[in-house]
């Protein structure tokens, strides 16, 4: 691993920083605006401690009922099917976790 970082990594980056530095600067194809723009206030809903709250309430709230489910399947000694809930309540949390991370970021470039 060592070797791999000093063979290969190290050069690579002092390759592409001198190739870098040696070309001409990026010059952006439109004109900015002196004026600055007023930002506006936040949302209470948006605010990061509220995002990090409802993002997590969401996905704590479906997988507790599973989990609840199975416990008292296991407390009574019914231990039908408790692979195949637990895999499909794994799924269940894994595919409530994408859509929550789908609109909170959707949400937040749209503002």
């Amino acid at each position: 691993m060592i070797a791999y970082l000093f063979g290969v990594s190290v050069p690579l980056v002092f390759l592409g920083s001198f190739i870098g530095f040696k070309k001409n600067a990026i010059e952006t194809p439109f004109g900015y605006n002196i004026v600055p723009k007023i930002v506006k206030k936040k949302p209470w809903y948006l605010k990061s401690t509220a995002l990090c709250f409802i993002g997590g309430l969401l996905p704590f709230g479906s997988f507790f009922v599973e989990l609840n489910f199975i416990m008292i399947s296991i407390w009574q000694h019914e231990f039908y099917y408790l692979f195949t809930i637990l895999f499909i309540s794994l799924l269940i949390l894994l595919i409530m976790c994408a859509e929550i991370s789908i609109v909170y970021v959707y949400i937040l470039l749209c503002q």
